[in-house]
């Protein structure tokens, strides 16, 4: 999978086993995600893998979760960026992506939160370091609560206004994540319609 490394107000391509997607980048804020008919040949594939179960939370003195917590101090530049990569890892696993799944979805995300947050690669080299380090997401996610402190009731508020769809107003915890919300619903749409998780 690649997806092309392109400045703001143009497109993003994304490429899958499944097939290749465009989006449009408007005012920083990447646009629905349109099927294109081209042909991309793919070396290898990606096996499914069952969602997670319910996990303890580790311990910050994990390894995985102290690398995780390193590689964040080293890659993002603050908080915000922190709790939008922690609020997608966050999503992906409460929709049940565990794996090769989590790992393909996250790699899918990266792209497309880097570009729409103004984010100059720090989250594409971040995702890259933590994926070649773990696929965990509760390790991921403590790893970055460690690094940045991030607020779990925001990341709740998040997922929430990200998956509803009775079309209420975003929670007061969420205001200021507007753009994340915004990619997070994108994202859920592209996983479904490529099969990863469930419509």
């Amino acid at each position: 999978m690649a997806v092309s490394s392109l400045a703001v107000d143009r497109p993003i391509l994304l490429i899958t086993p499944q097939g290749v997607w465009q989006s449009t980048v408007t005012n920083g804020v990447p646009g629905p995600f349109v099927a294109m008919p081209y042909d991309v040949i793919v070396q290898g594939g990606i096996a499914p893998t069952p969602g997670p179960g319910s996990t303890p939370v580790p311990d910050t003195t994990d390894p995985v979760v102290t690398q995780v917590k390193s590689i964040s101090n080293a890659e993002l530049k603050d908080q915000k960026e922190a709790t939008a990569v922690a609020a997608i890892v966050n999503s992906l696993a409460k929709m049940g992506l565990g794996g090769s799944n989590f790992k393909q979805a996250l790699e899918m995300s990266a792209p497309i939160a880097d570009t729409s947050l103004q984010a100059g690669g720090r989250i594409n080299k971040w995702t890259k370091a933590v994926l070649a380090v773990t696929s965990d997401p509760t390790k991921i996610a403590a790893g970055l609560t460690a690094a940045f402190n991030v607020n779990s009731a925001a990341l709740a508020a998040i997922h929430s206004s990200a998956t509803d769809q009775t079309g209420a107003a975003v929670s007061e915890e969420a205001l200021d994540f507007i753009a994340i919300i915004e990619i997070i619903k994108m994202i859920i749409a592209l996983l479904k319609s490529l099969g990863i998780v469930p419509m």
